[in-house]
């Protein structure tokens, strides 16, 4: 049992933040009912456009840093419950103190809002630094020091309520990222390494939880950059430019990882380095060009990655490593800022100016950081850290305090548990040498983009600016929807959702590049360029959900690139998709993308075979939830996927309400259907899949047809899907997420669709003929080079283990370990895949 001296302690000081968190509020509440309202933007559709930004950075905060932080294996609750609660006291403070500070008075629009979550993003930066080891009182007074310290800086020293403020830093990479880093890093330097840090570790599942911070963080990072520009030319920069360092930082850091950590990928790197290039661009993301966006992200990815890797700075008081993802890219941005008036002329920003404030904010956060650890070094009550039980009142099956856990004598640890096969099985060649490749990938992508330009012609039409935020629910899909689904795989849920990652990011730059070539001549960029890259990669995924857990990290780079050649050969020269006058109309992709990325993956499929070992092919209870994630991301923004790239008019209007009734009708039929082909009970695996095959099925058709052709669209595909699921027809033993059933029967059923709606609905300006010689050669085309494709894997095939994350990642204590194969010494481990027995965390 806890000491009763000891339980009094931790209550009375839980008492105590609970009387100063409800002081706090009172206060400010107080003081807002001097507030007003500026409603003086509120009828400009441009202006007011600023809640959708709002939205994007509220969801980093709450999601975005909440969910990050999660990777402690113990402290989960604390990471997502105390960063909501640092938001929402420090939203409003942030407000009243800057308000005051900057405008004299307090008035509230979205702006300001805008304003106090950036605020509160220096916060939580350096929340990441002390996590788990300071205490709630503490907390508290972390948010009213630095937000004062923050808004001081801010206002006064660098002048940006000014005319003619001291710096422009539109993304904060100065004000918010060096400022909260630094802080941060003098307060737990005052404070020291924590007492005891044997929580202070992740496992399997919390990695997971992690990466779903990463995904939002990396998806509206733009928003936290561009949001409170003005609309126009240069916030479409900015967005655009943020996408493309975003894009290069994630493929740098999943290059240089294997480089570094003795050919394997490792979870820290990939969850925060991939996020660096959006810290570095913020301060000229709306000076620069898309070369220069790629050189900064690219640049501030490999400093992030050697960072994690090697920890060169902070490494025993900085918990989450924020000196690696904001403090050394942040300085990087800053000295960015300097050297880019010198090289792009008439950005009206100074170099001294630049400089100047950088080293301010530098000393300032030091300053004021250290005063604020010697604070919060007085409010110490000695709690555990790194541990969730300390402040909250846990489930059965969640962590408790070390003095109430029964000590485990170490000879009651299994001794086939001492050495895991993930610790002794060698490298492959592929994966060594993966790294290597996907670094002069990128360079030569980066290089082609010398001779890119911004294409800002519709930067100032608001229905086609839009686009962006059709931009970000496709975004959305790629990363969460793709990426969360595949997770059903129990022992692959690192290689889901990273591979994922992996794949969008040098598979957007590289169809953007070959696209625009292909289709235009030459190389220009805005977000419908950006979206045709998505929908690009969305071919790719397809494949890859037939070959996920089969294929090695170099053989996904050539399928990347071999896909995506012939992905846009068919679509710019076979289906004439640039042209006037198109071949096909197929405004969801149907034929394009679901029918051409489901049969080139088979085909791939087919010719490697089945899995040599597909004991692990199989899904667990938590896996399974962590795939329907991806099932509801992917189900809500399908119309985003379907209609994005339309004219805004009638005829988006139309795809995206029929989008919606095909899924409820798709989703409804697979609920229906299942029970009956099941045995009486629901399955997962069709409720994770076929209820989005309406989606599939309605992309060509879905700008032409009424609500009943939508709904009779969308229940067909479901029943089609769910038969497929069920009774696995096709492919079975060699399509490991099924993409036959979703992707390949449905689009084909879609094909056939829109082969006969020209000749019901009268009009369309569709043929009956092109639609299904479009089907036929798209379906002829994704075999044959699908086929071609699987027998250049053939070669790469390095005889790693399949369906297992440890046979490419740096995995911890509780994840799934790797089979044994001819690569590890014999006697080493046994055949089986060990078996987690709950002793790992007591090892």
């Amino acid at each position: 049992m806890v000491p009763k001296s000891l339980v009094t302690r931790e209550e009375s000081g839980m008492t105590n933040f609970g009387i100063t968190a409800m002081a706090l509020l009172v206060l400010m509440v107080a003081v807002f009912s001097k507030a007003e309202l500026d409603l003086s933007a509120s009828t400009s559709i441009d202006r007011s456009s600023i809640y959708n930004y709002y939205v994007g950075v509220a969801l980093m905060m709450l999601v975005g840093f909440g969910y990050l932080m999660t990777f402690l294996k113990a402290y989960g609750l604390g990471a997502v419950g105390l960063t909501m609660y640092i938001t929402c006291l420090g939203v409003p403070f942030a407000i009243m103190v800057e308000s005051y500070m900057g405008k004299g008075r307090l008035s509230i629009d979205f702006l300001s809002l805008l304003n106090g979550n950036f605020a509160v993003a220096a916060v939580l930066i350096s929340f990441g630094g002390l996590i788990g080891k300071i205490n709630p009182m503490q907390i508290s007074i972390l948010v009213v020091a630095e937000l004062t310290c923050y808004c001081f800086n801010k206002v006064f020293l660098l002048q940006q309520y000014s005319d003619h403020p001291l710096i422009l830093d539109c993304g904060g990479t100065i004000i918010i990222h060096v400022f909260g880093a630094y802080f941060g890093l003098a307060a737990a330097t005052v404070l020291g390494p924590p007492r005891d840090d044997s929580n202070n570790a992740s496992s399997y599942t919390s990695d997971l939880f992690s990466l779903v911070g990463t995904v939002f963080l990396w998806l509206f990072w733009p928003s936290f950059v561009a949001g409170a520009l003005p609309a126009g030319i240069g916030q479409t920069t900015a967005l655009i430019n943020t996408v493309l360092a975003l894009l290069a930082s994630t493929v740098v850091t999943f290059s240089l990882t294997p480089l570094l950590e003795g050919g394997k990928l490792s979870t820290v790197p990939v969850q925060n380095a991939t996020l660096a290039g959006g810290v570095s661009i913020g301060a000229t993301a709306n000076l620069v060009g898309p070369f220069g966006a790629l050189v900064i992200g690219g640049a501030a990815g490999l400093l992030s990655t050697v960072g994690f890797c090697k920890s060169p700075f902070f490494g025993e008081v900085d918990t989450c490593g924020i000196n690696n993802l904001h403090g050394m890219p942040g300085i990087f941005g800053g000295l960015v800022s300097v050297a880019v008036p010198l090289l792009y002329p008439g950005t009206s920003a100074s170099p001294i100016f630049q400089m100047n404030g950088l080293m301010i904010t530098l000393f300032t956060a030091f300053i004021t950081g250290k005063f604020t650890g010697q604070l919060l070094k007085e409010f110490d009550d000695k709690s555990e850290p790194f541990n969730d039980a300390a402040f909250w009142a846990c489930a059965d099956d969640g962590p408790v305090l070390r003095m109430d856990s029964p000590k485990l004598p170490a000879e009651a640890i299994p001794s086939d548990l001492k050495t895991k096969c993930s610790d002794v099985a060698a490298t492959s060649w592929a994966t060594s040498k993966f790294g290597s490749v996907a670094m002069v990938l990128l360079a030569a992508v980066i290089a082609c983009f010398g001779s890119a330009e911004l294409d800002l012609s519709s930067a100032s039409m608001t229905d086609r600016s839009s686009i962006y935020n059709y931009y970000v629910g496709v975004a959305l899909m790629m990363f969460v929807g793709f990426g969360y689904l595949m997770t059903f795989l129990k022992a692959y849920g690192l290689g889901a959702v990273g591979f994922t990652m992996y794949i969008t990011c040098l598979g957007v730059l590289f169809a953007v590049l070959v696209e625009s070539y292909m289709g235009k001549g030459k190389l220009s960029i805005d977000f419908l360029s950006l979206l045709n890259g998505n929908f690009a990669v969305a071919a790719v995924l397809i494949s890859f959900g037939g070959l996920i857990g089969k294929i090695n990290p170099l053989q996904i780079t050539v399928l990347v690139v071999m896909e995506l050649l012939c992905y846009c050969f068919n679509k710019v020269f076979f289906l004439q998709q640039y042209s006037d006058d198109p071949f096909i109309l197929d405004c969801g992709g149907t034929i394009i993308i679901h029918v051409f990325g489901a049969y080139f993956g088979l085909a791939a499929a087919t010719v490697l075979g089945p899995s040599k070992d597909d004991s692990l092919n199989a899904s667990s209870y938590t896996s399974d939830l962590f795939s329907l994630v991806g099932t509801v991301f992917l189900w809500l923004f399908w119309p985003s996927f379907v209609a994005g790239a339309l004219p805004a008019g009638n005829g988006q209007t139309t795809a995206l309400i029929n989008t919606i009734l095909a899924l409820l009708a798709s989703t409804v039929a697979t609920f229906s259907l299942t029970p009956m082909l099941e045995g009486s009970k629901l399955t997962t695996v069709p409720v994770q899949n076929a209820t989005l095959a309406g989606g599939v099925s309605i992309g060509a058709t879905a700008n032409l047809v009424g609500p009943f052709g939508a709904l009779v669209v969308g229940g067909a595909a479901g029943l089609i899907s769910t038969v497929g699921f069920c009774k696995s027809p096709f492919f079975g033993d060699v399509d490991t997420c099924g993409i036959s059933n979703l992707h390949g029967m449905p689009g084909i059923f879609g094909g056939l669709v829109s082969a006969v709606v020209p000749l019901l609905y009268h009009g369309t300006g569709a043929s009956a003929v092109f639609q299904l010689n479009g089907l036929i050669i798209t379906l002829f085309a994704a075999v044959i080079t699908g086929a071609c494709t699987g027998k250049l894997l053939q070669e790469l095939d390095d005889g790693s283990a399949h369906f297992s994350d440890a046979a490419f990642w740096t995995c911890s204590g509780s994840g799934e370990h790797q089979r044994c194969d001819e690569h590890v010494p014999e006697g080493t481990c046994s055949k089986a895949a060990l078996p987690s027995t709950g002793f790992e965390s007591f090892e």
